[in-house]
């Protein structure tokens, strides 16, 4: 967990790009993987995390959107060579 710096850029009502948005944020990430050994020297692994975080209130196209998430996941594989 820690502070994340986010740059977001909008479409506003009439697919115009409005200014973009700069803000900080706590951010919140959690994951688990798995190492399987298949040889005596190499090896492979899945892993998946989620990040999570909270952005706070922005204002588009007139309307105020309050407590806004970030949120998005990651899945991978890795073979590993030791």
């Amino acid at each position: 967990m820690g502070m994340v710096f986010v740059r977001n850029f909008v479409l506003g009502e009439k697919e115009e790009v409005m200014p973009a948005i700069t803000s900080k944020a706590l951010g919140v990430t959690y994951g688990a993987g798995w190492g399987f050994g298949l040889r005596k020297r190499v090896g492979f692994e899945l892993f998946g995390a989620q990040h999570v975080a909270a952005l706070g209130d922005f204002q588009v196209g007139g309307v105020n959107n309050e407590n806004v998430l970030g949120n998005f996941w990651s899945v991978g594989a890795a073979l590993v060579f030791r």
